[in-house]
This record gives C-alpha cells, sequence and structure tokens, in this order.
C-alpha cells in the first residue's frame, strides 16, 4: 500500500467530513415564512454600469413582487454607464417606487455605487441585488418573515439561480446550487463561508456599526462576501432556504465573461477576514489540485488507485450533499449533470488557482481593468 495512495485517501477523507460537515447543517435549516403585512420597510439598492440591454428583466421582475410598494423602495445607482441604462428605467419602469441616483464624478465601482445608495435609502432594512437579476414575486416577503423574527437577524441571505437551457449553462447551474447550500450551511453553523450579492440584505445600522467597505474599498472585488462577513460581526445571520426567495439570474454568456468572473470571485476570496472561510476556499482548491494532479500522473501510466480514491470520494461526498440542496429547492433534475461538472472542476480550479496566484493581479470588470 503505497503512501500516495495513503494520502490521497486521507485527503478524500477530510473532504467527506467537510461536506458532511454542510450537509449536517443544511438539513437543520430552520424554516422560513414569507410576510405581506409590509411591517418591514426595505431599500433595494441596484448598482447598474452599461446594463441597458440585461436591465428590463430586471424591471419587469420588480413589477410582479407581492409586497405593499409603500413598504419599500428601489435605488438605482448608476456608475457612470455610457449606454443609457437610465433611460431604460425611466422607460420601463413604471409601477416601481424608483429613484435612480447618479455616482458624482471621482468616484466609481460597485461598493461606491452601494455605498452611495445605502447612504440615501430611506428605510432600516437595505436589500441587494443586481441589474441582471430577477427576484421571485414573494422575494421581500420571505425577507420580511425573516427580519419578523423574535431575535431578528442582522443580515440575510437567498438562493442564486441560473436559468440555462444548454450544458456548460447547467454545469454551471448545479454548481451554483453547491455554493448556495455551501453558503446556508455555513450560516447555519454559525460559520459564514459565502453569500451572493444578488440576493442579501441586512440592517442599515450594521452596515454602518462596521463602517461599510471602509478598508476593503480598494479592490473591486468582495462587495458581498467581505461585507456580510463584518455584518456576521453584529449579530445573527439567516438564510432564506424557500424557493419562493430565489432570485435569477443568467450565466455568463461567454467564455470571456465566465473567465473574469472567476477571477473576481478568487480576487475577493484573498482578501477574506473570515478564517473559515479562508480555510474551506484553500482546502477545497487543494483538494481539487490534488485530484487533478493525481488524473494526470495516471494518464502518465502512473496507477489509477490514488486518482480513482479521490473521485470516489469526491463523489460520494458531493452527490448526497447536492441531492439533499437540488431537492428542497425544486431543481433535483441538474443532479444529472454531475459527471461533465466533475470534470470541469478537475480543470477548472487548478487552472484558475494558478492564474490567481502566478498571474497578473488585475482582471477586466464591467469595461474597466480591476483589481
Amino acid at each position: 500500500m503505497s503512501g500516495v495512495w495513503l494520502a490521497s485517501a486521507a485527503a478524500a477523507c477530510a473532504y467527506a467530513a467537510l461536506m458532511g460537515f454542510f450537509l449536517y447543517w443544511w438539513r437543520r435549516l430552520p424554516p422560513v415564512h414569507p410576510v405581506s403585512t409590509g411591517d418591514v420597510r426595505f431599500s433595494v439598492v441596484v448598482a447598474f454600469r452599461n446594463e441597458a440591454h440585461r436591465i428590463a428583466y430586471l424591471l419587469e421582475a420588480l413589477k410582479k413582487l407581492h409586497y405593499p410598494t409603500e413598504n419599500y423602495e428601489v435605488i438605482f445607482v448608476d456608475d457612470h454607464s455610457t449606454d443609457g441604462t437610465a433611460a431604460v428605467i425611466e422607460a420601463q419602469g413604471r409601477g416601481i417606487p424608483y429613484r435612480v441616483l447618479s455616482l458624482p464624478p471621482g468616484r466609481m465601482g460597485k461598493k461606491a455605487a452601494l455605498t452611495h445608495g445605502i447612504r440615501n435609502a430611506r428605510h432600516p432594512v437595505i436589500a441587494l441585488t443586481d441589474a441582471d437579476c430577477g427576484p421571485s414575486p414573494q422575494w421581500l416577503d420571505v425577507l420580511a418573515g425573516c427580519f419578523s423574527r423574535s431575535r431578528p437577524p442582522v443580515l440575510v441571505s437567498g438562493p442564486i439561480r441560473l436559468e440555462a437551457a444548454h450544458l456548460p449553462g447547467k454545469v454551471l447551474a448545479l454548481e451554483q446550487w453547491g455554493l448556495v447550500g455551501i453558503g446556508a450551511a455555513s450560516m447555519t453553523a454559525g460559520r459564514l463561508t459565502m453569500v451572493n450579492g444578488g440576493n442579501m440584505a441586512f440592517l442599515r445600522s450594521a452596515f454602518e456599526a462596521v463602517n461599510g467597505y471602509a478598508g476593503i474599498d480598494h479592490f473591486a472585488a468582495g462587495d458581498d462576501e467581505l461585507l456580510a462577513h463584518r455584518l456576521a460581526s453584529q449579530g445573527p445571520v439567516c438564510f432564506a432556504a424557500t424557493p419562493e426567495a430565489t432570485v435569477s439570474t443568467l450565466p455568463p454568456a461567454t467564455f470571456r465573461q465566465w473567465w473574469h468572473q472567476r477571477l473576481r470571485w478568487a480576487a475577493a476570496s484573498a482578501h477574506y477576514e473570515n478564517g473559515f472561510a479562508k480555510a474551506v476556499s484553500l482546502a477545497t482548491a487543494a483538494l481539487h489540485i490534488l485530484t487533478a494532479a493525481s488524473v494526470t500522473a495516471a494518464l502518465l501510466g502512473h496507477g489509477w488507485a490514488p486518482a480513482l480514491t479521490l473521485l470516489g470520494g469526491k463523489a460520494l461526498a458531493e452527490v448526497p450533499f447536492l441531492y439533499a440542496v437540488t431537492r428542497k429547492m425544486g431543481a433535483a433534475g441538474l443532479l444529472k449533470y454531475y459527471p461533465p461538472g466533475a470534470v470541469y472542476y478537475l480543470v477548472y480550479v487548478p487552472l484558475i488557482t494558478i492564474r490567481a496566484i502566478f498571474g497578473p493581479k488585475s482582471y477586466r470588470w464591467k469595461g474597466r481593468k480591476a483589481r
């Protein structure tokens, strides 16, 4: 029995234990119930830059919200768009209680736009979504139910669903549900790892208490997770684990968009202030790099035992977790895309990790060079 095989078996067992931890806490998510009385008042803040071709999707979804319009507002913040997005909002925003604000000269970026919107908010609870997203009709009702608990949270996160019609998109959609599940389980365990800025809400007072993005506003990534890690220090957090709280969006349309999205995610993880989140990120990357290296070695004739141990261990750890998440969220049909997804991860994780560590520390986002 070789030392390489033993090391592979140990890594597979450690990863299985981590996924078992997430499965345990996913199954203990507290129930959430929509509240439509309007007792919780929201300011929905949407930062946008050059989204004229996609923002109609968000506008149509906002028109279908069930929540009383007198108890929420939508604040669109223009990050120096050049394509007339604000004009599209003005033309198609009838029926939405909205305002459009513009970032002043000299200020730019999503964090600056969100901060500007939050500072101008009229209500005590801030809800964030993105300009290319579409919240479900009961989105605010479910968030209100979370904030109406006897011990209200300072932060609520919700699920993001990718709307996909082709194989690559379906693989990304299944991956997204895995990320949703990990984020939800870690919140329930009191060890927050990840959230998505397309579906999160928090108390404005908590944002002010942690000084918002101060100290992390000099780089583009992390407008959601880094802020969430700070907010979690102010009180309890909650995940709205119900399809009624889902916000939908489309997967990246091109390989270039996907690549720069992943570079942005990797850039955010490098700045984690949460030790558990950083450990999960590093452990997951290491496991996938080790698995890819084992498969490569096997293809070169060095034996399949370590590779099969890691691949089998990964599958035994991931499939039950993904099944539990997708079944609860009404997306169990995506599980059949796990095999191509496993191959995708073996290629993608090592490449993006190597690029993030050894490549240039910049990427393109919204037509700008970012770090």
